[in-house]
């Protein structure tokens, strides 16, 4: 315990340096304390919050990890994709038939989310017109939010 809290006083860089070389040791801390080998010590990195990485010998990596409300909206719209074309594999319908297609939803943020990528949800799923009711019917959920899909073979 008191290695520890001599430890956790130290510079990081200091011990980190030393940890990652054969050179440096004795490493004397604080306390009279001191680290004999590498052997004594574990080095792990933490990056700040919303960031993952990984440190190797001088190079770093760092990788944003926070997910904006615009890329967390555009992630929904490709489930809803994905849950379009999993009522149209169980409608029986061919993957080039053109639907007719409705979705609602009483959520907010879902519902922005298919505005804001109605086109590439038409395109994606070979929706012709965006239409009330519809044939086969699904009720899913989005991250946990209710959605309404309706959709049927468009008449070509």
């Amino acid at each position: 315990k008191e290695a520890q809290a001599a430890l956790a006083k130290a510079d990081p860089a200091k011990v980190a340096a030393a940890a990652g070389t054969s050179e440096g040791y004795p490493l004397a801390l604080a306390d009279g304390h001191e680290i004999i080998t590498s052997a004594d010590l574990l080095v792990s990195h933490a990056g700040p919050e919303g960031w993952s990485g990984v440190a190797d010998r001088e190079t770093q990596v760092a990788l944003d990890s926070r997910i904006s409300p615009e890329l967390a909206r555009e992630g929904m719209a490709r489930d809803i994709v994905r849950q379009v074309q999993d009522l149209r594999k169980r409608a029986g319908l061919e993957m080039e038939d053109r639907i007719l297609l409705h979705l609602a939803s009483p959520n907010a943020e879902l519902s922005k989310a298919i505005q804001e990528h109605r086109a590439t949800i038409a395109g994606e799923t070979l929706a012709t017109q965006w239409a009330e009711g519809g044939a086969h019917v699904a009720e899913v959920k989005i991250d946990a939010a209710p959605l309404t899909i309706r959709l049927e073979k468009a008449i070509s």
